[in-house]
């Protein structure tokens, strides 16, 4: 019996539709004899951005069987989420026992209003790969995913910087002057 199915209240009841050996079959103790069943169908539940553990407890209790294709690790696994799922939930039934693949992701902090080095920093802390200079000082003023979204780490948060802002403060005690200066950034002479 799959494990899930076994679990599940009453899949004794359910129909055999197919058997790998014909009835009254004469065979060897302990050979292995596959059954197919009329399993009911049940809703696939939505566990998208649901802590992982949580989301793969949720699809047992339907008799669904939750599986990964790789994790990060044990140190991780209290911040691991499920960020999608192969097959998609898409409001449809699944028989009882049909595997279901979760693919794992971090939330993704918010960092919008943040320098630029204090948002790579927790962008990092946060699990992510974050590329940037860990001392820039203009600020994030939005980013893609958006703060509290599940997402792949290998895939990085893209950051938009405000433009750096340029004070020209001319000090003296003349009665006349001269000024030339270039805006940051182009070649525009003023």
């Amino acid at each position: 019996e799959n494990e899930v199915i076994s679990s599940v209240a009453e899949h004794g009841s359910w129909t055999v539709t197919e058997q790998s050996r014909p009835a009254n079959d004469v065979v060897e103790a302990e050979t292995i004899v596959t059954l197919s069943l009329d399993a009911p169908l049940v809703d696939l539940p939505d566990v998208v951005g649901m802590p992982f553990q949580e989301a793969m407890d949720e699809l047992a209790a339907v008799g669904i069987a939750g599986t990964y294709s790789s994790l990060p690790g044990a140190a991780a696994n209290d911040r691991l989420f499920v960020r999608s799922t192969d097959p998609t939930p898409n409001g449809g039934q699944l028989p009882i026992g049909t595997e279901v693949t979760l693919q794992w992701g971090f939330k993704v902090p918010d960092v919008v209003g943040m320098s630029e080095g204090t948002a790579l920093s927790t962008l990092r802390e946060a699990g992510f790969k974050a590329d940037g200079s860990s001392y820039g000082s203009d600020l994030v003023t939005n980013q893609t995913p958006k703060a509290g979204a599940v997402a792949d780490p290998s895939k990085g948060v893209q950051l938009t910087l405000a433009p750096p802002t340029v004070v020209y403060e001319v000090i003296g005690d003349g009665a006349s002057a001269a000024i030339t200066w270039i805006a940051p950034g182009t070649y525009d002479i003023s």
